[in-house]
């Protein structure tokens, strides 16, 4: 129990996110967006608290996640070569323990079977 993981959009102890959570990431991505922009989902409610979680809550597990369903959104545009990321601040880093963005471009690369570089 000591160990014992937690949903990283509602808390609920099982899996890094719940069925509920898995599902309101994929409702799909936001109304009025741009046409020249991607957008994976809506920055909004459960959604919003998943990100949040992955960001600031040390919920590494999220990024394979939040990867996939970005690579899926990505899947049906231009093909892609290669991804990299804007990486975090030193002291961001350091204060998180990792590099978010570092990590969701990791998984958004394998997910693509694409090289990741810095």
């Amino acid at each position: 129990m000591l160990l014992s993981a937690r949903c990283a959009g509602c808390g609920a102890r099982g899996a890094v996110l719940c069925r509920t959570c898995r599902f309101a990431l994929v409702a799909g991505p936001a109304d009025g967006v741009p046409d020249d922009v991607e957008v994976a989902t809506s920055f909004t409610g459960r959604v919003r608290d998943i990100l949040l979680g992955f960001k600031y809550g040390n919920r590494r597990g999220v990024a394979n996640h939040l990867g996939g369903l970005l690579a899926r959104r990505l899947g049906d545009g231009p093909p892609i070569d290669l991804v990299t990321w804007a990486p975090t601040g030193p002291r961001r880093r350091r204060q998180r323990g990792f590099d978010q963005a570092e990590l969701l471009a990791r998984s958004v690369a394998a997910h693509l079977g694409v090289d990741c570089r810095r």
